[in-house]
This record gives structure tokens, C-alpha cells and sequence, in this order.
């Protein structure tokens, strides 16, 4: 019976595991982060856009002025750092030169006093 249980379990885990999905926000894009503001992310090609959401993904009513933008590459231990990011046209935006894919990406913000760090790791990617 414990081991019936048991296998249960785990077969129930591995479905819900396969069929969860990553939630999307009305652009289309991964609503990334757990605290009170979520960041909408946006990837096309080599450009990346950050839009500050509330936790549905609607739009805030006041939002932070400035993000400091992190990019971990692939297999690699280097760095891509774009600090100081302004809000524009409804999101912060970033263009990468670099053609190594990105495997961490950390965003940085403050919004009403509270320093907001939102760490998301691309699906798919290899990293160290």
C-alpha cells in the first residue's frame, strides 16, 4: 500500500510538473517575479523589454523611473550590465550587441521606497 502511494505521488507530480506552464502576460510575454510589482518580459531577437506589472498584469499607477539591467551569458562567467535603464514607451528597454544567449537576466528597480530585484532564468538555456 506505501509503495502504491508512493508511486501515485510521483506520477502525479511528473504530470502536473510537465503541464505547468509559464504565465503570460498581455503581450504576450513571461510575468517574471514574486513581490508586488512583476515584470512583463518581452524578447525579440536581441532586444529586451521589461514592463513593471501589478500581480494580474495590468498596468501601475505610478511606476519606478530607472531599472539596472543584468544579463548572465551562457556558459560563461561574463557579465552584460546596463545600468540606469529608463522607463520609456511603457517599459524599460535594452539592446544587446552580443550574440551569446543570455542564461540568468536580474532587473533592479525601486518603486515606492522598496528596492525590487526580480532574477529569472531562461528556460531551455545551459549555464554554470
Amino acid at each position: 500500500m506505501k509503495k502504491l502511494m508512493l508511486s501515485v505521488c510521483l506520477v502525479l507530480s511528473v504530470i502536473f510538473t510537465a503541464n505547468a506552464q509559464e504565465a503570460k502576460g498581455p503581450r504576450g510575454g513571461a510575468m517574471i517575479g514574486e513581490e508586488a510589482v512583476k515584470f512583463e518580459f518581452v524578447n525579440v531577437g536581441n532586444k529586451y523589454s521589461f514592463y513593471p506589472v501589478d500581480q494580474k498584469g495590468g498596468m501601475l499607477k505610478t511606476v519606478p523611473t530607472f531599472a539596472d539591467i543584468n544579463f548572465t551569458l551562457q556558459l560563461t562567467t561574463e557579465h552584460e550590465e546596463y545600468k540606469k535603464v529608463p522607463f520609456e514607451n511603457g517599459c524599460f528597454t535594452v539592446t544587446r550587441t552580443s550574440d551569446v544567449p543570455v542564461y540568468i537576466l536580474l532587473v533592479k528597480t525601486q518603486y515606492k521606497d522598496k528596492d525590487i530585484a526580480v532574477k529569472y532564468r531562461m528556460p531551455g538555456v545551459v549555464g554554470r
